[in-house]
């Protein structure tokens, strides 16, 4: 970067010029890096959500299917034969409920849109 200032003399006539230049290679590579690295992470957020939202749907599906072998085995003669192995099977269905509430909470609100806070600084500080 240069800063130039004209020179004049008393009747206001341009004599020369005086400047200073620096070299602010650094601080144009350091600016281009932050915005690579911005892109790269936004990128890697996007894949995170778009992961996270395919785990809870996948779970959700399986969540569902299990609730109705559940429901439809409860109310089954089978029911009263197996008795002791349906607290097991309870006790795994709520655990895997809640899991998966609790990952769709989480999904909700780590997704909403959020603009990232641009704030200015100084490459060259030390």
């Amino acid at each position: 970067m240069t800063v130039a200032s004209p020179i004049k003399d008393d009747s206001g006539n341009v004599v020369g010029f005086i400047g200073v230049a620096s070299d602010i290679t650094n601080l144009v590579n350091a600016e281009n890096e932050s915005v690579v690295l911005k892109r790269q992470l936004e990128k890697q957020n996007d894949t995170l959500r778009n992961f996270a939202y395919t785990v809870g749907h996948n779970l959700n599906t399986h969540k569902r299917s299990i609730n109705f072998i559940y429901d439809m085995l409860k109310s089954s003669e089978i029911a009263i034969q197996a008795h002791e192995y349906f607290a097991l099977f309870d006790k795994a269905v709520k655990s895997l409920n809640k899991t998966v509430d609790d990952l769709n909470e989480l999904v909700k609100s780590q997704t909403l849109n959020v603009d990232l806070e641009h704030t200015k600084i100084d490459l060259l500080k030390k």
